[in-house]
């Protein structure tokens, strides 16, 4: 899980790059700044996911989970 987490964080970073580089053009293709910023969203939407999915699996996990238990 750990290394999609940080290949989504790689593929985040280059496509951050894209879009800086396309929006330095002079004339910059709007329909490509476009396409990569959509992209781009749904990368984010999927680490944000891919984060929340990996607290739960440590809160599941973690003793203090049941604080009260066995009192």
């Amino acid at each position: 899980m750990l290394n999609r987490f940080l290949s989504l964080r790689r593929r985040h970073a280059a496509l951050d790059a894209a879009v800086e580089t396309e929006q330095a053009r002079p004339a910059p293709d709007t329909l490509a700044l476009t396409m990569l910023k959509k992209e781009k969203l749904a990368v984010k939407e999927e680490l944000i996911r891919a984060a929340r999915n990996r607290v739960r699996r440590k809160l599941r996990r973690s003793p203090l989970r049941y604080p009260m238990q066995g009192v």
